[in-house]
């Protein structure tokens, strides 16, 4: 159930304590994870909550705001509320779910800097993560991308309830005779995650996907160590460009380097497959300038290949 996974997941990073801001929509699953995190209370951990709202769906997202105060009242727990308009030139750039993750991440991380918390804790649960899986893997991202949601990113968000499916995130509120809020945009058929969503219930897929992140997980470590012997031989890495002076002779290894450095020089790239890697890296030795994603460019130097924005 989402309390003890929520407790074991703080077990496992040694965290006895933790001042904690708890991303909350008044969804079903950020509703679990603010109840399961408020039992950590007592323990030396410190609980916020945070929303942030898009004002996307008129009073339904006022709605979702109200009952995220009404909730943390009851709880006790203090909630901060953040403006995530969004700007109309990034919906038509990234799209309106990249838009608004990229806003909402942005305003998390102010509130934990203003909150002075450790982490920022996210409702990714176990469907969540088959679903992503499989998008990866309809979309081509590689390996990597099969690692799916992190249970801890590098930049402090925290995903506890990843090893909690759904259903038990149901159960979990009728226990606690909670209703949440329902999102009707999570039924749109237009987006590709929903479509997906059905589609992992209808296959009973969740456990096998999310096997395949876990496995994808422990081997990726070792696969790293190759890019990096990669790219200490192959590469001149700066701020903000990379000069590739040679090329492994593995065909892999050019793909994963190349992602690597597309990656440090454009955080959100999310357009580069694995097909687009594989196109890439095959026709290296003839590239003079190619656009990479909708920042970036491959151009050659006299010295180098080099990776920059344009």
């Amino acid at each position: 159930m989402p309390a003890e996974a929520v407790r074991q997941y703080f077990v496992k990073l040694g965290r006895e304590s933790c001042a904690i801001v708890a991303a909350v929509s008044g969804g079903a699953d950020s509703t679990a994870l603010l109840l399961a995190l408020a039992d950590l209370r007592g323990d030396g951990f410190v609980i916020h909550a945070a929303h942030v709202n898009h004002h996307l769906r008129g009073a339904d997202s006022d709605a979702d705001e109200a009952f995220a105060h009404d909730l943390c009242a009851r709880l006790g727990i203090a909630l901060h509320v953040a403006d995530g308009t969004l700007d109309a030139d990034r919906i038509r750039e990234r799209g309106i779910e990249a838009a608004a993750r990229e806003v909402r991440y942005a305003r998390l991380r102010e509130i934990r800097e203003a909150a002075g918390a450790d982490l920022v804790a996210t409702a990714h649960q176990k469907n969540d993560q088959a679903e992503t899986v499989l998008m990866r893997l309809l979309t081509g991202s590689g390996i990597a991308g099969l690692r799916g949601i992190h249970p801890l990113r590098d930049d402090g968000f925290a995903r506890p309830l990843l090893d909690v499916t759904r259903e038990e995130i149901d159960a979990f509120l009728r226990e606690r005779g909670v209703e949440p809020r329902h999102d009707r945009s999570n039924d749109d058929p237009r987006f590709l995650r929903n479509r997906v969503r059905l589609l992992v219930r209808e296959l009973g897929a969740v456990a096998n996907l999310t096997a395949l992140a876990e496995q994808a997980r422990a081997l990726w470590p070792i696969l790293e160590r190759a890019i990096d012997e990669a790219e200490r031989a192959c590469a001149d890495v700066r701020e903000h460009e990379t000069h590739f002076h040679r090329w492994p002779d593995d065909p892999w290894l050019r793909q994963a380097l190349l992602h690597r450095h597309i990656h440090r020089l454009d955080a959100n790239a999310r357009e580069v497959s694995a097909k687009d890697l594989t196109r890439l890296a095959s026709e290296i030795d003839a590239i003079k300038r190619v656009s990479v994603t909708k920042t970036l460019e491959l151009a050659r130097t006299k010295d180098a290949l080099v990776l920059r924005h344009r």
